[in-house]
C-alpha cells in the first residue's frame, strides 16, 4: 500500500511536469522527466503509469551511478545495458526460477572475485556448485567445516599473492640497486667499532647513553626521531617529542628500535629493509622497494 501511495504521489508530480514539457525530443537528448512524460502520455492504465515511473526511477538511478563511477574501474554502459536486458528477460511465471536466477547472479559475483587470482576455472566452480546443490540434503556441520577450509585457503591465496608482489618488487632494477646499497653500507658498518649488530639485524650506535632499564615493550615513551636514506637524504622527522608505544611499530623505520634503548638515550640505527618496509617499500613515505634506512632516535628521560 505504501509502495502504491508513493508511486501515485510521484505520478501526480511528474504528470504536472508533463503538461509543461514536450514529448517530441529524441530519447537520447531528452531529460529523465521529459522521457517519462512521453511514456505517461502513452500509458493506458494506472498500472502502466506506475511501472513507467518505477522503471524510470530505477533506470535513472543506474544511469546516475554510471555517470559517477570510479574512473579506475569503469563500467561499459552498453555492456551494462546488455546484461540488464538479459536479466529482464527472466521468466517470472515461476518464482523458483527467479530465485535461482538471483542466486546465480550472486554466485557469479563470488566467481568474479575469485577469478582475480590466476588459474581459476569457471567450469570447476560451476561443477562444484551444481553438484552440491543437487544433493538430497546438506549437514550444517559439513557446511561450517567447508567454510573454514575455504577461509584457510583464501588466506593462503592472499599470502601467495603478497609473496608474488614482493618477489616482483625485489626483482625490479630499483629493488636490486637498493639491496646492493644496503649490503655495501653494512660492510662499512662492520668496520666501525661504534656500531653494534643486534640479534634482529639492526645496527646500533649509542651517541648519548641512557640510564636505568632497557625500555619494556609495554611502555610508552616520549621520543624524537629523524628517518633518512642511506645517502643521508631526510625522509621525515619530528618537530617535537612524540609519544610512542615501544611495541607498536610492527613495520617501518622504527621497527625493533625502541626496545633497544634506555630512558634518556640517543642512538643512531641502521634498519635493514626486511625490518623496515620490506620488499614492497612504502610509496607514501617515499621509501622504495628493498630500501634500508637510517634512524636517529632520542628518548626522553623517565620522569616517573
Amino acid at each position: 500500500m505504501k509502495h502504491i501511495t508513493i508511486a501515485a504521489a510521484a505520478l501526480a508530480v511528474l504528470c504536472g511536469a508533463a503538461a509543461c514539457t514536450s514529448g517530441n525530443k529524441n530519447a537520447e537528448n531528452a531529460t529523465l522527466t521529459e522521457m517519462l512524460s512521453g511514456n505517461l502520455e502513452n500509458a493506458t492504465s494506472f498500472s502502466d503509469s506506475l511501472v513507467a515511473i518505477e522503471g524510470a526511477f530505477i533506470g535513472g538511478f543506474f544511469n546516475s551511478q554510471l555517470q559517477n563511477q570510479d574512473a579506475a574501474k569503469p563500467v561499459n554502459k552498453a555492456e551494462f545495458i546488455r546484461g540488464l536486458k538479459d536479466a529482464l528477460k527472466c521468466d517470472t511465471a515461476d518464482m523458483s526460477y527467479v530465485y535461482g536466477f538471483n542466486s546465480g547472479s550472486q554466485a557469479l559475483q563470488t566467481y568474479i572475485h575469485a577469478a582475480q587470482n590466476e588459474g581459476v576455472s569457471r567450469e570447476a566452480f560451476a561443477k562444484a556448485l551444481l553438484q552440491a546443490l543437487s544433493l538430497d540434503s546438506v549437514n550444517s556441520g559439513e557446511l561450517m567445516a567447508i567454510r573454514n577450509q575455504f577461509d584457510m585457503m583464501e588466506r593462503q591465496m592472499g599470502i601467495r599473492a603478497e609473496q608474488r608482489a614482493k618477489d616482483a618488487a625485489k626483482a625490479t632494477k630499483e629493488g636490486q640497486e637498493n639491496i646492493m646499497l644496503g649490503e655495501t653500507y653494512v660492510s662499512g658498518l662492520d668496520k666501525k667499532t661504534e656500531f653494534v649488530k643486534t640479534e634482529s639485524g639492526v645496527y646500533q650506535h649509542v651517541i648519548t647513553p641512557g640510564s636505568g632499564e632497557t625500555l619494556d615493550l609495554n611502555q610508552r615513551v616520549m621520543a624524537s626521531y629523524t628517518i633518512s636514506r642511506l645517502d643521508g637524504t631526510e625522509l621525515s622527522s619530528t618537530t617535537q617529542p612524540r609519544m610512542l608505544y615501544v611495541a607498536a611499530p610492527s613495520a617501518g623505520a622504527l621497527r625493533g628500535v625502541l626496545q633497544l634503548m634506555k630512558p634518556g638515550e640517543t642512538s643512531e640505527f641502521y634498519v635493514p629493509y626486511q625490518l623496515a618496509y620490506g620488499e614492497l617499500g612504502n610509496q607514501a613515505a617515499g621509501v622504495g622497494p628493498c630500501e634500508s634506512l637510517l634512524v636517529r632516535v632520542a628518548v626522553e628521560p623517565d620522569t616517573k
